[in-house]
């Protein structure tokens, strides 16, 4: 059984109160107190229970020398943490895409193609967009082949809260279109976009390939019906667009940047200090081969990067420093907390743990 309690019934409830349509998941503490240790802490989404990612905490609490970070379940989920109590967060806490996965509940970056338009060997195949909602387009293959021929179109950024953008064509000259952007935190929450793959071509009847998209930033909530201190870090990138292979002949296409991620909290009383960082930001696009893109991928990337994820925040009563460093389009939502839901929580608490029991 799904440890999302009454997620109906939590949709109507909590649509007062959550500035997106997106609803707030109600902890029904179940998994205790959350303290994070000093260093890393890594929670297991694919253990038993966690299929939905929703934490069931007491309270939640990450000093400021801890970081957490998440093994992605086989669904792919965003993480849910929610808490019946208040939520400190001075450390980290990291749903950034990395080691060639997207953040949990992010889309995968596409494919890079491989080969020219009549290129007919098995391993020959086009690129492919990237995932998610706003998955970034594939770039074309490069015309037919020859002693030098065109190179493949580089593939476009994942879109999120902003366009994810085709190449620059002052640094490669073919690209497929920009990624459209979305207008609110999506819902039901997901992460970031992955970027379109690049398209491949061929030297001399050997099949070449673009690069790949980056994978998008993940997703994250943080609920409560207390509060939410928040001085600390919490990162959700999306990943750089992958190299195309290049030499004297001509080159494939690079893949498009990753889009940033999306971060939500909710609560009564929401403080963000001035140490806060959130970065949500869109992975670089790709480079050539042959440049030397890991040490200044700002020089050598095409600009087909990936767009910013979003940080949207709900409550009866939100103090957002002027000074804390955010990096994502930011939503806040400084709404009422009916009274009726204060009333109606420890019910939908008690009824849950009744059904946890029977279960």
């Amino acid at each position: 059984m799904s440890r999302r309690i009454l997620p109906l019934l939590n949709a109507a409830v909590l649509a007062a109160c959550v500035g997106s349509t997106e609803a707030a998941v109600i902890s029904d503490g179940s998994d205790g107190a959350f303290v994070a240790v000093a260093g890393s802490n890594v929670i297991d989404l694919t253990l038993p229970g966690r299929e939905d990612g929703v934490l069931n905490f007491t309270s939640i609490t990450i000093p400021a020398n801890a970081t957490v970070s998440f093994k992605r379940n086989a669904l792919n989920t965003p993480v849910f943490m929610a808490a019946t109590g208040n939520i400190n967060i001075l450390g980290t806490i990291n749903v950034s895409a990395g080691g060639n996965l997207a953040g949990p509940g992010g889309g995968e970056g596409g494919i890079a193609g491989v080969g020219d338009v009549n290129c007919a060997a098995p391993e020959c195949h086009l690129a492919t967009d990237g995932g998610g909602v706003l998955g970034g387009n594939a770039g074309p293959p490069a015309a037919a082949g020859g002693i030098k021929s065109t190179p493949g179109y580089a593939g476009s950024g994942g879109g999120m809260a902003t366009p994810g953008l085709a190449a620059d064509p002052a640094r490669f000259s073919r690209s497929a279109p920009a990624t459209a952007a979305l207008t609110q935190l999506p819902a039901p929450l997901v992460g970031g976009s992955g970027g379109g793959g690049g398209g491949g071509w061929m030297f001399f009847g050997v099949e070449l390939g673009g690069g790949a998209g980056g994978d998008g930033g993940g997703a994250l909530q943080l609920s409560t019906l207390a509060d939410i201190l928040f001085g600390g870090t919490i990162l959700a990138n999306g990943a750089n667009g992958g190299f195309a292979f290049t030499n004297s002949g001509g080159t494939g296409g690079p893949g498009g940047g990753g889009s940033g991620g999306n971060v939500q909290l909710v609560a009564a009383n929401i403080t963000v200090e001035d140490s806060a960082v959130v970065h949500a930001i869109g992975g670089w696009g790709g480079c050539l081969g042959t440049e030397p893109c890991d040490a200044n991928r700002p020089v050598f990337s095409k600009l087909n990067n990936g767009g910013l994820g979003f940080f949207d925040l709900t409550a009866r009563h939100v103090s957002l420093s002027n000074v804390a460093d955010i990096q994502a389009v930011t939503s806040v939502h400084a709404v009422p907390l009916p009274s009726s839901l204060l009333m109606l929580a420890p019910g939908l608490l008690a009824l849950g743990a009744m059904r946890k029991r029977a279960a």
